[in-house]
């Protein structure tokens, strides 16, 4: 959070950065970035502490979205979620003492900013929802993105503030590849409510770099030059096949199956709802399973089989050519002759060899007719 800094380019409603905290490195374009374990605050972070910073929703530092009225009311009110962490910038200072009160002031006043010997950072969402910018700032080879956020609608607006600041500022266009875009496979159908797919594939592109030559920065423009391959998956259901056969002791597991039916908002409930039953758990549990299942290719969820480890070339392949991460690819053709049950001979009251063979499309099936008295 930015909100007293004096950089030009990050006042208004650009008044936040991204801030790293990653095993290696910690710090921000404005900060820098030193060794995670050379300092005790960020070597003693835990994971526990570091997911809490990513939720910290409400903060009197917002990023693009903070006012002063707002950074008072919620000073006041003690709606203080963000996290104080050094600042490296100011590590080296003679005098590492801070005095919490003051800060407590930063936050009332607006006054957040790189100057001081901390800084605040608070939920990734107040400029990047997805936590895909960092990634592609490192032009990672393979990106999956899962995009949990509430959208009821699906608008998918934090996908489209993505595109905008990877285009802008990272020189970098997200392509969705033919019969992927999200809006048309990702999207629900009006008539029954549920998705065609759960992820959508797309190639990441470099348009333009800056680059030092002849120890000038300039802007090279590049065409078709892929950088990466982009996984987007979105919290979805897609349409039932079949009602499936449980046993009397997975009732609770058939009662998520058809928890969308009677909960129509699943899986974009709202935040406000924190106190999850039983039922409405295991649903998100099992939407879980089922997405990771779609995007590896894996069509059983409930199996304790010790699969081989994969390797980023295999899962690039898996997306890029469609090769089967987990044996060979289940062919959906029905085959010609299929195995049925032999129809009796009218003649002889048996089974013949030509009714055994018989395609099943030139079978007769009996039809009864049966007629209704509406009037009993």
């Amino acid at each position: 959070n930015l909100q007293a800094s004096n950089d030009p380019n990050f006042k208004g409603t650009k008044a936040s950065d991204y801030f790293l905290l990653s095993p290696l490195f910690c710090g921000a374009k404005l900060t820098g970035y030193i060794p995670t374990g050379d300092t005790t605050g960020y070597k003693n972070m835990t994971l526990p502490a570091a997911v809490t910073i990513s939720a910290a929703a409400v903060n009197p530092g917002m990023g693009i979205y903070s006012n002063k009225i707002m950074s008072i009311m919620t000073t006041l009110l003690n709606l203080r979620l963000g996290y104080w962490t050094w600042n490296p910038l100011k590590l080296d200072t003679k005098f590492p003492v801070v005095w919490w009160p003051l800060y407590f002031f930063y936050e009332l006043l607006s006054r957040i900013g790189t100057d001081n010997r901390m800084v605040n950072i608070s939920d990734g969402g107040h400029i990047e929802n997805l936590a895909v910018f960092e990634l592609l700032r490192r032009k990672c080879r393979l990106i999956i993105a899962i995009d949990a956020g509430a959208d009821p609608e699906f608008a998918f607006a934090d996908l489209e503030n993505l595109t905008i600041r990877a285009r802008n500022e990272l020189g970098l266009e997200i392509r969705f590849r033919e019969g992927n875009i999200p809006e048309d496979i990702i999207r629900p159908n009006p008539s029954h409510g549920y998705s065609r797919k759960r992820y959508a594939i797309a190639d990441v592109y470099q348009l333009w770099d800056k680059v030092v030559k002849e120890g000038k920065v300039v802007v090279e423009h590049y065409k078709n030059k892929k950088v990466s391959t982009f996984v987007y998956v979105k919290s979805s259901v897609t349409a039932p096949q079949g009602k499936p056969e449980l046993s009397p002791d997975d009732q609770l597991k058939y009662g998520t199956y058809k928890y969308k039916i009677y909960h129509p908002s699943f899986p974009h409930e709202p935040t406000s709802d924190q106190f999850f039953d039983p039922i409405q758990w295991e649903a998100y549990y099992q939407l879980g399973q089922y997405i990771g299942a779609d995007i590896l290719g894996f069509d059983n969820v409930e199996s304790d089989e010790k699969q081989e480890e994969i390797s980023i070339d295999q899962l690039i392949a898996h997306f890029d050519e469609a090769d089967a991460l987990f044996g060979k690819v289940v062919s959906e053709e029905v085959e010609e002759f299929a195995p049925v049950q032999p129809l009796p001979s009218r003649e002889r009251g048996g089974v013949t060899m030509e009714d055994e063979i018989r395609p099943i499309e030139e079978r007769q099936e009996q039809v009864v007719d049966i007629k209704v008295d509406y009037n009993m």
